[in-house]
């Protein structure tokens, strides 16, 4: 077999590295859903002090 191209590795993907990156982003998501909900939550606040048009 011949290379025809050198590349760089940045990470050797294991089991272990797969484990913790998909932890890590499922951690992430878990975040950005609480925060759309809190998000939603001050939105429907403010519509009923100010009976702001909503626009979702």
């Amino acid at each position: 077999m011949k290379i025809l191209q050198n590349v760089t590795v940045n990470q050797v993907l294991t089991e272990s590295s797969k484990k913790a990156l998909l932890d890590k982003y499922e951690g992430k998501k878990f975040q950005l859903h609480k925060e759309c909900d809190q998000l939603r939550f001050e939105l429907k606040k403010m519509e009923k002090q100010k009976s702001i048009p909503r626009r979702i």
